[in-house]
């Protein structure tokens, strides 16, 4: 006798289960809960993701290391009936100087520590604009660096970004930890 109360809900935030990343950077996790099932198949993930059953919850962690736009199903096992949850995700290439602007000439500039946790430093030869860059392509931060130098705080996820200089369009990959 089947139970009709079998169900997989979205316990991770909202859009979790439709997100957009870099290829080699990690998604943001993607949790479900179930009542019912005793596991649960995983099938158009990208590779380096996985989908994991325990208890009750359902897990969709890792890194992709492809670029592609893969729609996933998870589908429930040990009931009656097909009861699924379905998402998306996108994995780009990670963004090069051309995508995200380039430019000749103009300031030289690193940023250190690199990998860096709680604050990091612009040092660039000239005055200027640096945009924080996540994994999205969206601008998350804006800093300013006056009289070549700035030592700045970092409030965000850890996770790969890119600063970007505004004037000429260089672009750096830096890694925030946790």
């Amino acid at each position: 006798m089947c139970d009709l109360h079998n169900t997989i809900i979205l316990t991770s935030a909202p859009g979790t289960d439709n997100q957009t990343v870099f290829v080699n950077t990690p998604i943001t996790p993607i949790t479900y809960s179930t009542s019912g099932a005793t596991g649960a198949t995983f099938s158009g993930l990208p590779a380096g993701v996985t989908g994991t059953f325990s208890g009750g919850y359902i897990t969709i962690s890792g890194t992709p290391t492809v670029t592609g736009t893969f729609n996933y199903t998870v589908t429930l096992t040990g009931i009656c009936g097909n009861v699924a949850a379905t998402g998306t995700l996108v994995v780009n290439a990670c963004p090069s100087s051309s995508l995200l602007g380039s430019g000749g000439g103009g300031p030289t500039w690193r940023v250190y520590p690199n990998p860096m946790s709680g604050s990091f430093v612009i040092e660039s030869s000239e005055d200027g604009t640096f945009e924080l860059i996540n994994g999205h392509g969206q601008v998350v931060q804006v800093y300013e660096v006056r009289r070549g130098r700035a030592e700045l705080q970092v409030v965000l996820s850890a996770g790969v970004y890119y600063l970007r200089e505004q004037r000429s369009g260089t672009v750096q990959k830096v890694v925030i930890l946790e």
